[in-house]
């Protein structure tokens, strides 16, 4: 029987941690403002941190899978719009993030993205074109 409530405890703490920790990363976190203009930090003691409407975006929709400068789960994001079917056509890189598989289908660079990284770019298809549009500024200007 002990061993039952001691199963039974460990699981209820996994669940807790598990609760928390996607809470944690799905709502916004206190101390950030927004501003729709320019990324700006300040990093004055007592100060707030500011951030752009881009950059909150991709901390919490990009952040788990991609870096500016180091591959993570996908490629590194500096020059990101000189690569691919976006040097192209700008309005290209929109269409990929809220959904790429029509580009992993027909486009020999996406299919190279898959083969080297094994993991497709999941559709980001919650992002309106107003928040596509700003983590675009926020990448395309780091």
């Amino acid at each position: 029987m002990n061993q039952i409530k001691y199963i039974l405890s460990a699981g209820l703490i996994l669940l807790m941690i598990f609760m928390g920790i996607f809470l944690y990363t799905t709502f916004p976190q206190s101390g950030i403002v927004v501003i729709n203009e320019t990324p700006t930090s300040t990093n004055s003691p007592g100060s707030a941190t500011i951030t752009s409407k881009g950059e909150q975006v991709f901390k919490q929709n990009c952040a788990a899978c991609h870096a500016m400068n180091k591959v993570i789960v996908g490629p590194a994001l500096n020059g990101v719009g000189l690569r691919g079917p976006w040097a192209e056509n700008k309005e290209n890189l929109k269409k990929w993030i809220k959904n790429p598989n029509p580009f992993i289908l027909n486009d020999p660079y996406a299919k190279q993205l898959i083969e080297k990284y094994k993991t497709p770019m999941p559709p980001q298809g919650q992002l309106s074109e107003a928040d596509i549009d700003e983590v675009i500024r926020y990448i395309t200007k780091s």
